[in-house]
């Protein structure tokens, strides 16, 4: 095979020119391509087509139309009923009912009420009487009490999107409207706009800014830290340029495949730089450490160099791709697609450092350009003195890895599994302090949707199902909190408008009631009952929470209801956009499980095929399983969750941290030949090996660190947990290359070792 590598090495130096120019016309073509990337924050990105819980939401929204609510509370000294703030209500209503994508606006100035006049009754809009109705909507808990606060000096507007405007690009549309209408009111009031959808479009403009700037800079760390470790800055050119090749072809590929970019497929560019320079480095040690009296590219030991580093390192991209591709077994669509599009992207990085390097060849070479043998020791001394250090000391190194396990283990056991969207947004973001703003003074306003099915002779319209949503309303009303942090709200269905129709009639007689409503104010009960009046809406408002806050609320709010509705027949089930959120959780753990296993078997079966050897097969499997659990337990001990943004690091750090392994390994089995071996050749072989990689694997994780660390500086949560853990894993890695797996190389090989 060797010789095989070595006659493709040659004809592609021979043809370096050639190949650079098709790597350009292909990167050109791509950069087209990329153009019409788009960016996707939605919870529906994160589904595969005919997920049963998705297809539940897509009925629930053909039924009664979207749960996606925006909610704007306008606060100032002054009270709400004075004229000048009536007079701006009314002038804000009427242009949010003008924005595209807007399906319905309530607020005080266009919610209808019924007011007792005499004898008589009528039905009309709140308007100039809205100090005196509010006092009476208040005293028989009518609905229209949650358009303002209870100190009278906040105006609150309900807005729900058009089916239309839950996409990413008409909601940006109708955030961007909404946000223009409330414009002219910041200046002398306290305006705050929030809603699910308003997380989802921060979200979007946090990816846009954060994806740009930490990309670039995590390119210009690249290029900084490649210089301080080869002092040549032809160097960090070619991993710029590699990396930014590589980069640009899968933007290309997921615009190709219409697969928008995410909070979570954002952190693509980081991990494709940061695994593409690890084998880069590998291939810059070989060139820089030929002798110096090869001063021509077409010199054989040229090649023979290359064919040393680039066979390991073919291999290295292989399971490193494996790793990544084992988060195709995710249920997530978002996890699929970070899997695919990052083994996609580490294969095309390690490619074009390949072709780069050897177009680079002449000039590396070049005696001018070139440093000489005194000058290149960098890190190797560093590597050997702690594989020296690790040789010398094995029982302390071995029990002291042994106890890290524990301690990881125990952390493991503490993880928490859960997903917080509003806590991918930094805690200073002006959106989380008006959510917990409106939240704190006027109650919940994620609606968490509940469908009533009535298969029953008379359908719903009986006063045992009408009663059972009541009586459900008021035991809400008065249940305690879900948890110390999320809250429930007033309840919302059909029976709200009937109560207002029983103030008229004097009755609760449901057929009279909806008579009244026909008569007198058709089209209140759109949306609260379906058209074909066999499911009735049930909407609970709840704290913006996390995932399995919503759970939480869910267990409540399904068990009232249906404790209400006992023996009326009616079936009971959680509907609307939140359980989508919350059959993340179960997916994370399914997913973490899957394809951490997939990538654990595939990429170690790789090596045992690659290394030939049980026993390096035991040793490649030990040193790469303590930076999984060290990370893993960290997360554990610092009550980090594993959500929809970490869920992808165990697969993702095993596929990166074999790579310092295997070029050691590799180097360890070609130095050692055939066995058995005494611990003297053992640890000399070993010593060898850290002095033929030691360089490189230094550099490239001391770089890939750096990369990684560049993403904390980021503000979208999602950047950051993974710069951070992913930074932590490839020093925990390196630590255990350098000093455990001398060690247990010591302990596994020797014939003496005891």
């Amino acid at each position: 095979m060797n010789a095989r590598l070595q006659h493709l090495l040659t004809t592609w130096i021979a043809r370096r020119t050639v190949v650079a120019v098709a790597a350009v016309v292909v990167v050109i073509a791509g950069s087209v391509a990329s153009s019409s990337l788009r960016v996707r924050n939605d919870l529906e990105a994160f589904f595969v087509s005919g997920d049963p819980v998705m297809d539940a939401y897509h009925a629930f929204r053909e039924r009664f139309g979207t749960d996606e609510v925006v909610v704007i509370a306008i606060a100032d000294d002054v009270s709400l009923h004075t004229s000048e703030r009536r007079a701006e209500l009314a002038a804000l209503t009427k242009t949010l009912q003008a924005i595209d994508g807007i399906d319905r606006v309530q607020s005080l100035d266009n919610v209808a009420t019924v007011v007792v006049e005499g004898d008589g009754f009528a039905v009309r809009t709140v308007g100039a009487d809205s100090e005196r109705l509010l006092a009476t909507a208040r005293a028989r808990h009518s609905l229209i009490e949650r358009l303002a606060s209870a100190d009278g000096h906040t105006q609150v507007v309900w807005l729900w999107l058009a089916d239309d405007a839950t996409t990413d690009e008409g909601r940006s549309r109708v955030v961007a409207g909404i946000a223009a209408a409330v414009a002219p009111l910041r200046a002398a009031r306290t305006v705050r706009v929030v809603g699910g959808g308003v997380v989802w479009e921060a979200l979007n403009a946090l990816t846009v800014r954060d994806g740009a700037v930490f990309i670039s800079l995590a390119a210009v760390v690249l290029m900084i830290g490649l210089l301080l470790v080869t002092r040549r800055l032809l160097w960090g050119v070619v991993a710029v340029v590699a990396v930014s090749c590589a980069n640009t072809i899968v933007f290309a590929l997921m615009a190709l495949l219409d697969v928008p970019l995410n909070a979570i497929t954002v952190c693509l560019p980081s991990l494709v730089m940061a695994l593409g320079v690890l084998d880069l480095l590998h291939l810059i040690s070989a060139v820089d450490d030929l002798p110096d009296d090869v001063v021509d590219h077409r010199d054989p030991r040229v090649v023979t160099a290359l064919s040393h580093v680039v066979a390991p390192g073919l291999f290295n991209i292989i399971t490193t791709a494996v790793g990544l591709l084992a988060l195709l077994t995710a249920s997530t669509a978002v996890t699929r697609q970070l899997g695919g599009f990052a083994a996609v992207g580490v294969v095309c990085a390690w490619i074009f450092c390949l072709v780069w390097t050897i177009a680079a060849l002449p000039r590396a070479l070049d005696p001018t350009h070139r440093r000489r043998g005194s000058a290149r020791v960098s890190a190797r001394p560093l590597a050997m003195r702690i594989a020296a250090f690790s040789l010398a000391h094995r029982g302390p190194v071995l029990a002291g890895a042994a106890i890290a396990a524990v301690v990881s283990a125990f952390g493991i056991a503490r993880l928490d599994v859960d997903t917080d969207t509003l806590g991918f947004l930094p805690a200073s973001h002006q959106l989380v302090i008006d959510t917990r703003a409106v939240e704190a003074e006027l109650g919940p306003f994620i609606p968490l949707e509940v469908d009533v099915e009535v298969t029953a002779p008379g359908g719903w319209r009986t006063a045992a199902i009408v009663d059972g949503l009541r009586v459900a309303r008021d035991r809400l009303a008065n249940a305690p909190a879900v948890t110390d942090v999320v809250h429930l709200g007033r309840a919302v269905s059909v029976v709200d408008v009937l109560d207002e129709a029983a103030v008229a009639l004097g009755s609760a007689d449901v057929d009279a009631a909806l008579a009244f409503i026909e008569a007198t104010a058709p089209g209140l009960t759109e949306g609260l009952v379906s058209s074909d009046e066999r499911h009735l809406r049930f909407t609970v408002p709840v704290t913006l929470t996390t995932a399995r806050g919503f759970i939480a609320a869910a267990d409540v709010v399904t068990g009232v209801v249906r404790e209400a509705l006992a023996g009326t027949g009616a079936t009971v089930s959680l509907t609307g956009y939140l359980p989508l959120y919350a059959r993340i959780v179960h997916a994370l753990v399914d997913d973490q499980i899957l394809s951490f296993g997939a990538a654990f078997i595939g990429v170690f079966v790789l090596i045992g095929l690659f290394l030939r050897s049980r026993r390096l097969l035991v040793l490649a499997a030990l040193p790469n399983l303590l930076p999984i659990a060290g990370v893993l337990g960290l997360m554990g001990w610092r009550g980090i969750a594993l959500d929809v943004a970490t869920i992808t690091i165990a697969a993702t750090i095993l596929g990166v941290v074999v790579d310092d392994t295997v070029h050691t390994l590799h180097h360890l089995r070609r130095t050692l030949g055939v066995g058995p071996w005494s611990r003297a050749v053992v640890e000399a072989a070993v010593l060898d090996a850290a002095r033929g990689v030691g360089r490189a694997n230094l550099a490239g994780n001391a770089l890939l660190a750096a990369g990684f660390l560049v993403l904390v500086a980021a503000s979208a949560k999602s950047l950051v947990l993974v710069g951070g853990l992913s930074a932590t894993a490839v020093l925990l890695a390196l630590i255990a290359d350098l000093v455990v797996l001398p060690a247990l190389s010591s302990l596994v090989l020797a014939k003496d070792a005891r």
